[in-house]
């Protein structure tokens, strides 16, 4: 809880994120929290021991976990059953990673190579599920990671136009890219995400609000410096965190 909360905001290695891969005991968190079910995973994985002290009490204390996780995983099913059927939308969809390491990525120098790695990396032939080479007439979803391009999109044209160039009409790109804002005192720097359409143009942005201490800023920036402590990735300047969560 104080990882989460005090200085950072930011829910570092939660037990309860044992369960992520588990639709069903992943449910109980919309009742009892992160932090409940945190608790809830730390009870049960701990009493389990008591199957190896040898007395009443340990194995009673076993059971009784057991026994809240079989309650938790029939809750998650009670939920699911009772959530709403969404006809699910086809769509074809691209997930591209380069490996380009992140002292070279800020380069000034290197920010065109960067940008036409992602470009030539998402111009690979697409396949629908029987292998033809198209995405089989679906809408195209291309998703970049996070501050993938190297300089403020919306002040490079250029780019813009070659991501239209890449799309087609019914495609959409998502992009994770820095964002830059003026104010009073200067010029501000988000870490945003893009949806942009297939005619190059900018459909929405999103904020991230929550954002890695030590990584996209510094906690007590004022005094960490002075002891010579920096930020772990070489970002250039500082996020400001944005100000609502989608």
């Amino acid at each position: 809880w104080l990882r989460g909360n005090v200085l950072t905001g930011f829910p570092w290695n939660v037990w309860a994120h044992a369960f992520a891969d588990s639709a069903l005991l992943s449910q109980p968190v919309a009742f009892l929290g992160l932090y409940g079910l945190t608790f809830l995973v730390a009870f049960a994985f701990c009493a389990l021991a008591g199957f190896a002290d040898g007395t009443r009490g340990g194995r009673r204390v076993a059971v009784v976990a057991i026994g809240l996780l079989l309650v938790a995983e029939g809750a998650g099913a009670a939920r699911m059953g009772l959530a709403p059927d969404i006809a699910p939308q086809d769509v074809a969809l691209r997930l591209v990673q380069p490996s380009i390491p992140q002292e070279e990525k800020w380069l000034p120098e290197n920010r065109s190579k960067v940008f036409s790695t992602y470009l030539e990396m998402s111009k690979a032939p697409w396949r629908d599920e029987a292998g033809s080479g198209d995405s089989g007439g679906l809408p195209r979803i291309v998703v970049w990671p996070e501050s993938a391009i190297p300089f403020l999109l919306t002040e490079t044209p250029d780019a813009l136009a070659a991501i239209a160039a890449l799309l087609g009409p019914r495609d959409t790109l998502v992009t994770g890219a820095v964002r830059a804002d003026t104010e009073e005192g200067g010029r501000v720097f988000y870490n945003s995400v893009y949806a942009i359409g297939g005619d190059g143009e900018i459909r929405d942005a999103y904020d991230k609000v929550r954002l890695v201490p030590f990584g996209e800023y510094l906690p007590l920036e004022s005094w960490l410096e002075r002891l010579g402590l920096t930020k772990i990735v070489p970002l250039p300047g500082v996020f400001r965190a944005g100000f609502r969560a989608r």
